[in-house]
């Protein structure tokens, strides 16, 4: 079995008026990867195109390498899936969604299902129009862990979620990985979520991926700058300008000509940052 959990060389996608253009991603095993962009950039289309969902124009996605159309059943086998809307028939319970899921995958652990059930008191018999959003949530992440798999992909599983449920499900992320053998994929607008969790962070925008790289050496890359720089134009990356205040990314290495300047502040740029910078500048 391959060291990288996903590998996706050169994937061009058509759905619809969207496509996904020239992705590469390399995810290593015992690694979690967020995945963020602005609404519509392309995530959930990424996300449903690994789970073959989506027609693959070009490119090739490999789930331990798997190639993720040639050996589909392998690879659904190895990824635990969830959606960014739960897909719950309201009347039905979660020992009926247990039941069925049971029969899908080769290798269903009733075990492992129980104790999250446990864990996180989720009832059995209730039907679904009676859980909450959060309750919702880690149902689906029940049944997507509970046949082992090897790569979990999850599209915005802490949207809407209070902090409570939120750090209990980054810290079973963490926990999933932790034996080296396992990765994790998922998307977010909650950047903060990414600063808790992922070791690697991909930004997407339109389609195209703008920025993909481990979450040390993207904080080494860049600075904030801030101030008076219509002297430095020529090395700012996605200059924003509101209420006068004035500030873009530059790279570390050309930041030397600014440290004596009193009228410049450079500081480290967190993720949200790094993301409306890095937007910006791409749609110059």
């Amino acid at each position: 079995m391959s060291d990288l959990a996903l590998e996706i060389k050169n994937l061009d996608t058509a759905h619809k008026d969207f496509d996904l253009k020239s992705i590469n991603i390399n995810l290593e095993k015992g690694c979690i990867m967020g995945l963020i962009g602005e609404n519509g950039a392309g995530k959930t289309t990424l996300i449903k195109s690994i789970m073959n969902m989506y027609y693959t124009k070009n490119g090739q996605i490999k789930v331990f390498g798997y190639d993720h159309v040639d050996s589909e059943i392998e690879v659904k086998n190895l990824i635990g899936y969830v959606a960014a809307e739960d897909y719950f028939v309201k009347n039905h319970t979660l020992k009926i969604m247990a039941d069925n899921f049971s029969i899908l995958f080769d290798n269903w652990n009733w075990d492992l299902f129980n104790k999250y059930v446990e864990k996180w008191s989720l009832p059995l018999n209730e039907k679904f129009d009676t859980y909450s959003k959060g309750m919702k949530t880690k149902a689906m992440i029940v049944l997507a862990i509970a046949h082992s798999p090897k790569l979990l992909l999850l599209d915005e599983p802490t949207a809407g979620l209070d902090p409570l449920v939120k750090v209990e499900i980054l810290e079973l992320l963490r926990d999933f990985v932790e034996d080296g053998e396992r990765a994790v994929l998922f998307s977010t607008h909650i950047t903060p979520d990414l600063d808790k969790t992922a070791d690697y962070v991909t930004l997407i925008s339109e389609g195209e991926i703008l920025e993909t790289d481990s979450m040390d050496s993207i904080s080494d890359k860049y600075l904030l700058v801030s101030g008076e720089l219509n002297k430095y134009t020529n090395i700012l990356i996605g200059v924003t300008n509101i209420n006068d205040n004035m500030q873009a990314l530059v790279k570390r290495e050309d930041s030397t000509m600014m440290k004596d300047d009193s009228q410049v502040l450079l500081r480290q740029p967190i993720i949200e940052e790094l993301m409306i910078h890095l937007i910006t500048d791409s749609r110059k």
